[in-house]
């Protein structure tokens, strides 16, 4: 342990190091007191137990010298030490690892699954270029990042203390927005619709989806923000590195506008829905409720 491993003095709670295992790869030990029921076990990132010196010794660590991956690694990481860092009990520290470790399998084995289509692809550049473009100046990076809930499956994408955005994004001409879900507007919410439409990857004033994630990383200065940020995006199907295999489309953008719900703009209130309506959608034309619209800066 000596040799290649460097205990991390970040965490109080219990032994972790950081170092290179015995094949030489990057790799985490936490030490335990009792057998840790833990494996994580995919393509690049795999976990051991050793029993040593009346100790169980969990080893996660990364099989790949590759670069992308070895961010994932440090994410990961990342992620795991925090989620643990306040909790006393062993059993608590396992049963949260535990989670985290279910939670990480998934997302790496969506590394490999079916690329996203380009609405999809679309929705989540118009979420990062209202990061990029307002919500950074506004409320900062750090309550930026934390006030995007969307990728944790919120009824709308961003939620703060002062104000409450859903947003929409749609190519030029496009004549509706749909609201797919019955808490997605409510009242004194703002409702945000970005309009891009299609350009060459030459034109100057391009974007894809690769350049939007690295004009926020790079405007964010606190590594655990940066780390969250990444996470997030991960949760959203785009693991660090494969956002490039979305650059095949890239997009200008032309105008946003955004839309004060109040008590009569036309939306459908859930709250006056019978309670029998268990879910729908619906269209808003975007003609009308031009009247409602106001700049977002």
């Amino acid at each position: 342990m000596k040799d290649r491993f460097k205990k991390n003095t970040n965490i109080n709670n219990i032994e972790v190091f950081d170092g290179y295992d015995n094949m030489g790869y990057d790799s985490m030990c936490i030490i335990f007191k009792n057998e840790p029921n833990l494996n994580l076990n995919t393509e690049k990132i795999f976990t051991k137990i050793i029993y040593k010196s009346n100790e169980y010794r969990l080893f996660i660590s990364l099989n790949d010298n590759n670069k992308d991956l070895k961010e994932i690694f440090d994410i990961l990481k990342h992620d795991l030490l925090k989620k643990i860092e306040n909790l006393n009990k062993e059993d608590e520290i396992i049963n949260e690892l535990a989670i985290r470790f279910n939670y990480w399998s998934e997302l790496l084995i969506a590394r490999n699954a079916k690329k996203m289509d380009e609405n999809k692809i679309q929705g989540i550049l118009g979420e990062l270029f209202f990061i990029n473009e307002y919500l950074i100046d506004t409320y900062g990076s750090v309550n930026a990042i934390k006030g995007w809930v969307g990728p944790s499956k919120s009824n709308q994408d961003f939620i703060f203390s002062d104000n409450i955005f859903e947003v929409k994004t749609v190519l030029d001409k496009t004549k509706t927005i749909t609201i797919s879900n019955k808490n997605q507007l409510s009242i004194f919410m703002n409702l945000i619709v970005i309009t891009f439409c299609k350009s060459g990857e030459l034109s100057k004033s391009s974007f894809n989806l690769s350049k939007m994630i690295m004009s926020i990383s790079d405007k964010i200065n606190d590594n655990e923000i940066k780390n969250m940020f990444y996470i997030k995006l991960a949760e959203l199907g785009i693991l660090k590195g494969q956002e490039y295999i979305y650059d095949d489309n890239s997009y200008e953008f032309l105008e946003i506008n955004k839309y004060f719900i109040s008590e009569d703009f036309p939306f459908i209130d859930h709250k006056c829905i019978p309670f029998a309506v268990s879910n729908y959608k619906y269209d808003l034309l975007l003609s009308e409720i031009d009247k409602y619209k106001s700049r977002c800066k």
